[in-house]
């Protein structure tokens, strides 16, 4: 007494001798009463099942009889069991496997859970049982220090309880220390400082030797600290690279290398000096007017003023008046003036002036009122160009400006790029056309075409995109639906063909031809992804094989495609008659829904109809 049980229900026994009866004894359970009690007064045994509470529990028994009383007390302890779990062993140092030491003394230390003691505990460094070891039971650590060998050592911690067994091993490979040289830091471009430049950028380049990552490295250039993702650290030739834009004046550079055995720094300085661009003197090309003879009391006149960047460097005169509210555009370089002819000679004079020189032209136009005007044919005059003629280039983007003189509007204008019409700006005011597009792979030519009642003159400008993005991507895709493919032979005396294109938005931006022959009645339905199409083709007694063109344009491109069907009508007695196309049997009658029209290919421009 006491006793200790794991369970909560414990059987209780004892003999009270010398009582007669149940009525006799009396059991208690932690104070109270118990009843269900059993007695044999055979042998005096008293027994029942006791539910024990957590923890002490007290039982007592009393016999009585005529000549006294007797009673005996016990206790139990109640405790529920405790699971116990296998041991985990975990290395905190070294916690990288296998790790390198540069000393031969190492501090070893592991968490053993779930072990109750030292017992529960080996330890073995390269196979042989380490006894100094340290246990702490309430942290479950494991501490030992460990005398390397020089290479690699092999470490194993051991824990074991009732429940299990756990090993951890870790490797530490001791390499004794190699003397480590400070870093060196030289400069190899430029390649002596105070260097002066005429370009604004710098690859610098420096050998710092010694180190072996670029977290060694400090780079400032005037005095600010370099991020190290803008400069370049080769390993193997130890060579800093460094791509910079230079302010003007000068550029400081230092070089830092640091690795355990020092530092070195090293100062380069680069003096940037903005080269003087040439001094160019204006240049004056008088575009408009053409003529000569006007009977008309208004013109325009137009030059081309290179140069010069404001209106405050022109001087315009008419007949010796100075006229000082022209235009200047300082983009396209073109000066222009709406004017008012005196009868006669009309003397135009403009100079120019900036800080290289000047120039100065000269053009007379003679008004004659109530004269018929001489009919003069357009001119086109190319101002400005993102590319020169016959040039190739990398850039999508192209732009041109052109001058086109006696054409009054749009209408009278027509610019294609490689065969298709594309839109343009024009200015009646100015006579200026400007056009922006999109250069496909390959070479580019624009027709500028111009117009008046008295004639025609046309202008090509070439240009070749070398690389680049294929603005084909947004020309038109021809997708044939029906038939599933080309040629086709098809067993029967009609056919559906049906399509789709991307990339359109009209239908004059697709022609179909059939043997030859447009045909327009295709059922065009437009989809924001462009347009389908669908049309039939009838056999006739002439025509069995048909040729289809398909043809998609818009203003990146051309899409062609050709394909052949063969229709085969099946053979039933029927022959055509050559008077009409009637087909008949062979006794004369005319099958029932018989059509009595041959179905001929379309007329050209009629679309089948």
């Amino acid at each position: 007494d006491p006793i200790t049980s794991q369970t909560s229900s414990y059987n209780v026994s004892a003999t009270a001798l010398n009582v007669a009866s149940a009525s006799g004894i009396q059991v208690k359970l932690n104070g109270l009463n118990v009843t269900n009690f059993a007695f044999n007064s055979s042998n005096s045994l008293v027994s029942f099942p006791a539910n024990l509470i957590e923890g002490a529990n007290s039982i007592g028994i009393t016999g009585t009889n005529t000549a006294g009383t007797d009673t005996e007390i016990q206790t139990i302890n109640f405790q529920k069991p405790v699971t116990i779990l296998p041991p985990v062993v975990t290395f905190i140092t070294p916690n990288i496997d296998p790790i390198t030491s540069q000393t031969s003394s190492y501090n070893v230390s592991a968490t053993a859970l779930n072990v109750a003691s030292a017992s529960g505990i080996q330890v073995k460094l390269n196979g042989l049982n380490v006894t100094n070891f340290a246990f702490n039971s309430s942290s479950s650590l494991v501490s030992f220090p460990a005398n390397l060998i020089e290479g690699a050592n092999s470490i194993s911690i051991t824990g074991t309880n009732t429940a299990g067994t756990d090993t951890e091993i870790q490797t530490i490979n001791f390499q004794k220390p190699v003397t480590i040289l400070p870093p060196v830091v030289t400069f190899i471009n430029p390649a002596a400082s105070g260097a002066i430049v005429s370009e604004d950028k710098l690859g610098l380049i420096s050998v710092i030797q010694f180190i072996e990552n670029s977290g060694q490295i400090e780079l400032t250039q005037n005095g600010n600290i370099i991020n190290p993702a803008s400069y370049s650290f080769d390993v193997i030739t130890k060579k800093v690279l460094f791509n910079t834009v230079l302010v003007e004046g000068n550029n400081s550079f230092t070089v830092k290398g640091t690795n355990v055995s020092g530092t070195d720094m090293e100062t380069t300085s680069v003096f940037f000096r903005k080269p003087i661009p040439p001094c160019q003197a204006p240049v004056i090309t008088i575009l408009a007017p053409t003529m000569t003879e006007t009977a008309i009391n208004t013109c325009v006149f137009t030059a081309k003023l290179e140069n010069i960047t404001s209106l405050s460097q022109i001087q315009f005169v008419l007949n010796g008046s100075a006229i000082v509210d022209g235009n200047f555009d300082p983009s396209s370089k073109l000066f222009s003036k709406n004017v008012v002819l005196q009868k006669g000679v009309n003397i135009f004079n403009i100079a120019v002036l900036n800080d290289c020189g000047s120039a100065k032209d000269q053009k007379n136009i003679s008004f004659s009122p109530g004269v018929l005007r001489p009919c003069i044919a357009p001119s086109i005059a190319i101002t400005s160009t993102s590319d020169a003629n016959n040039a190739s280039t990398k850039n999508t983007s192209f732009n041109l400006s052109a001058v086109l003189t006696n054409i009054e509007t749009n209408s009278q204008i027509s610019i294609k790029h490689n065969d298709t019409p594309i839109n343009f700006d024009f200015n009646p005011q100015t006579h200026l056309v400007q056009i922006t597009a999109l250069l496909k792979l390959g070479l580019n030519k624009f027709v500028i075409e111009a117009t008046n009642k008295c004639g025609k003159v046309i202008e090509n400008h070439i240009v070749n995109l070398e690389t680049g993005q294929d603005v084909n991507i947004n020309a038109p895709v021809i997708t044939i639906t029906e038939p599933s493919s080309f040629p086709i032979k098809i067993e029967k005396s009609s056919t559906i063909v049906t399509g789709n294109i991307t990339k359109v938005t009209a239908v004059n931006q697709l022609v179909i031809t059939m043997n030859g022959q447009v045909i327009s009645a295709y059922n065009p339905i437009f989809t924001s992804a462009g347009m389908t199409f669908q049309f039939t083709i009838d056999a006739t007694p002439q025509t069995s094989i048909f040729q289809l063109t398909f043809t998609a344009i818009n203003s990146f491109g051309k899409a062609i495609k050709k394909g052949s069907i063969t229709l085969n009508p099946p053979t039933n007695n029927l022959t055509p008659n050559s008077t009409g196309g009637k087909k008949i049997d062979s006794n004369g009658v005319k099958p029932p829904g018989t059509n009595t029209t041959p179905i001929t290919t379309p007329p050209a421009g009629k679309g089948g109809q």
